[in-house]
């Protein structure tokens, strides 16, 4: 039979005067340092890698491309553009046609 004997160490003081100290919402076990008082989670969980990290930066700072602020088009201005062609045209291209026979 093979035993394996782990032992935690503080990650504040890296003491070996530690207790379990039940678990977090994640079910992670957590730990209660004796000589420094300390409360922490025994392992952390695993961080991405440097290059998934920056694929992900690449592309947030990408994204804004796509919406276009180049063309100077947001949608407060796309909103307006109708408003201001109907104040600078005469006000025949912009009455209604009423038809023959119509009264106003």
């Amino acid at each position: 039979m093979i035993q394996i004997t782990l032992t935690y160490y503080c990650r504040k003081c890296g003491s070996a005067n530690i207790v379990r100290n039940g678990s977090n919402k994640c079910e992670t076990p957590q730990y209660h340092c004796h000589d420094c008082d300390a409360y922490g989670v025994l392992q952390l969980h695993p961080s991405h890698s440097p290059e998934t990290k920056d694929r992900v930066l690449r592309a947030y700072k990408e994204r804004p491309s796509l919406r276009g602020p180049g063309t100077g088009v947001s949608c407060a201005s796309a909103n307006h553009r109708p408003l201001d062609r109907r104040q600078s045209a005469s006000p025949a291209a912009v009455a209604p046609d009423i038809g023959p026979g119509a009264s106003e």
